[in-house]
């Protein structure tokens, strides 16, 4: 007889091959490092809106104060104005309060047309995280820049001066009254100079404050470049 052979069967170990050697892994805990730059950051924006709630709420205040004590001003003397007109005797006075009064009447509807000279407030919004207050809130701040010309243009103070020159004139000229017409003319200017060197002049260098200390904001920075181009037309370049 021939010699009968065992074979071994093979073991399940070999058949599948040895398991890799898996180290353990540790859930990731953030060093000290990222710690302190999330701390700065969230500093950084605790900053910054502080910065502006402070400013564009005294621009608002400021606008507002302004704005309603000029429009109550003009508002009450077209109404005064106008009635003394009705019960003026003398002609001359009579169009010197008629001139009056149509010059209030036209500062009310200059500041119905333009309420607190375009000034915004920065409102509340429930549920807003403080990056999106951060980015409204740069945003109002460069539009309040944007609608702040300190002291009034030059053209509102040349404007102001021919109103009131043309009343003055009306009745000097129209009814021979000189004394009455330059004084009437005289007072509406120089209430009309009050009215532009007291409105609205903060947001401009607040907002050069703002860009000083915490540069630019997110509006500027996403800006696109401004590019001038020459295009070759008929007439010539444009």
């Amino acid at each position: 007889d021939e010699d009968e052979v065992e074979v071994e069967p093979p073991r399940v170990d070999e058949l599948v091959g040895d398991e890799p050697d898996v180290e353990p892994t540790e859930p990731v805990v953030p060093g000290p490092v990222a710690s302190r730059e999330s701390a700065a950051k969230e500093a950084d924006i605790d900053e910054r809106l502080a910065f502006l709630e402070d400013r564009i709420h005294t621009q608002h205040l400021h606008a507002k104060i302004w704005w309603g004590t000029w429009l109550s001003f003009y508002g009450a003397g077209a109404v005064v104005q106008t009635a003394r007109a009705i019960r003026a005797d003398e002609r001359a006075e009579q169009a010197d309060l008629i001139v009056s009064a149509v010059k209030a009447t036209g500062g009310v509807v200059r500041y119905l047309a333009d309420p607190m000279k375009g000034i915004r407030g920065l409102e509340d919004f429930p549920g807003e995280s403080k990056q999106a207050r951060l980015a409204r809130a740069e945003r109002i701040l460069r539009e309040n820049a944007e609608a702040t010309t300190p002291f009034g243009p030059w053209y509102a103070h040349l404007i102001n001066l021919g109103i009131n020159g043309a009343g003055a004139v009306i009745v000097g000229a129209g009814f021979d009254d000189w004394k009455q017409g330059l004084m009437s003319g005289g007072i509406g200017f120089a209430v009309g100079e009050v009215s532009l060197f007291t409105q609205p002049w903060e947001a401009d260098d607040d907002l050069e404050e703002y860009e000083s200390r915490f540069g630019e904001t997110e509006v500027a920075r996403r800006a696109p470049p401004v590019k001038w181009t020459l295009v070759p037309t008929v007439g010539g370049a444009s």
